[in-house]
C-alpha cells in the first residue's frame, strides 16, 4: 500500500487497504478511517462513504468515523442530486 502511495498511484492504495481488511481479523476503527480518506484523495465518495459505514457497523460510536460521516453525507448527497 505505501508504494502504491509513493508512486502516487492513490486508487491502487486505498483498493489494497481495502482488501487489507477483509483479511484481517480485528482491524480498528483507524483502518477503516485511513482507507475512506484514500478513497476521497482518490475522488471515489462513494467508495469512501461505504467504508465508513462498514466502520460505524463494527465501531458505532467512533467520534472519527461519526464525523467522517457527517462531512461525506452532504458531499454525496449533492452528487446523486446533481446526477439526477
Amino acid at each position: 500500500m505505501l508504494a502504491l502511495f509513493s508512486l502516487g498511484d492513490i486508487p491502487g492504495a486505498a483498493q489494497a487497504l481495502e482488501s487489507k481488511l477483509l483479511h484481517i481479523l480485528h482491524p480498528a476503527a483507524s483502518d477503516y478511517l485511513r482507507a475512506a480518506s484514500l478513497w476521497s484523495k482518490a475522488a471515489n465518495l462513494a467508495q469512501a462513504s461505504l467504508l465508513i459505514a462498514r466502520g460505524l457497523q463494527l465501531f458505532p460510536e467512533d467520534k472519527k468515523l461519526l464525523i467522517a460521516r457527517d462531512e461525506l453525507s452532504p458531499i454525496s448527497s449533492s452528487l446523486i442530486f446533481a446526477d439526477s
